[in-house]
């Protein structure tokens, strides 16, 4: 978690190692989203030595899914005019 909040303040812990950030804010100082989970990946990975899927959308529901589908250690995320389409393929 304290690397999540390295990030932002906006931090809603879901379990001890998974949560939801909210980036909007952060893209100024960190990037886009895509740079922003990248950095989250490579710090515990290189701080933890743990493996670490993100994954990034507009909604939680679709942010959970893209993390699913980026397991065990990848990264995904899901443009607004993608969303559709990855919804359906998840099915």
């Amino acid at each position: 978690m304290a690397v999540f909040r390295e990030v932002t303040d906006h931090v809603e812990p879901v379990s001890m190692e998974e949560a939801f950030l909210d980036v909007r804010a952060a893209r100024r100082r960190w990037g886009s989203p895509t740079r922003i989970g990248q950095w989250i990946r490579d710090t515990i990975a290189d701080e933890l030595n743990l493996p670490c899927s993100v994954g990034g959308a507009g909604t939680k529901v679709v942010a959970k899914m893209a993390s699913r589908a980026a397991k065990p250690d990848g990264i995904l995320m899901v443009p607004p005019t993608e969303v559709v389409s990855f919804c359906t393929h998840c099915r």
